[in-house]
């Protein structure tokens, strides 16, 4: 009860590597959990996050990045079980897909039949540097209580060429307007990560990945 824990969670291990990871959670009385993952592509790549909501006033905070690129894969499977009432929870994803990669982003949020009182939000906003690139979202919310407010959302889009084209009218490059455009589209989430100097080294990380120039 009234724990504390935030795990901060990066892969970089390139593309030749093929990983399947678990994190899970149980959450008691007035609990607060926080995750923040920069998930970078590899050959194969999966992450399961699982945080269970057992005793009243347990609040979690879910954040991830993703990035792919070349032929790169990136499985995200979340699962937020409010199992006790009055729990909290938001869940933050934004993932961005290049070349021939692609991203699968699949998040629940199960409200049980005793989850009284629960508020559980879901985003998920996603961006395709590529015609070739593919990135496929499934946002689920599965309610057996009455007294709850949940919502969900996701999106998929490209990069807007009138706001490119403004960038350039400013004096940037075609180049620098496009990474500048693009590393927005994560920057907020990046720079959440409670700790400076890792949310710094992961912007630039970032900043070097979506470099637009050959």
């Amino acid at each position: 009860a009234n724990a504390k824990l935030t795990v901060l969670r990066m892969n970089a291990m390139g593309t030749n590597y093929k990983t399947s990871t678990t994190t899970r959670a149980i959450l008691k009385r007035d609990s607060n959990f926080e995750s923040h993952s920069l998930c970078l592509g590899a050959q194969m790549a999966r992450h399961d996050l699982h945080v269970l909501m057992t005793e009243p006033g347990a609040h979690c905070l879910l954040n991830g990045v993703v990035v792919t690129k070349d032929a790169q894969h990136f499985d995200n499977h979340t699962n937020i079980e409010h199992i006790a009432s009055h729990c909290t929870s938001e869940e933050n994803y934004r993932c961005i897909a290049d070349d021939k990669s692609q991203i699968v982003f699949n998040g629940r949020i199960h409200i049980h039949k005793d989850a009284q009182k629960t508020l559980g939000e879901m985003n998920n906003r996603n961006l395709l540097l590529s015609s070739s690139a593919e990135i496929d979202t499934k946002p689920e919310l599965e309610i057996y209580a009455d007294d709850v407010k949940c919502a969900h959302g996701a999106t998929i889009g490209q990069l807007n060429e009138k706001e490119v084209y403004y960038l350039k009218t400013r004096g940037l490059t075609d180049e620098q307007a496009r990474q500048m455009l693009t590393l927005s589209f994560v920057v907020e989430l990046v720079r959440a990560v409670p700790i400076l100097e890792l949310a710094e080294r992961w912007e630039d990380t970032l900043s070097q990945l979506l470099s637009f120039q050959d």
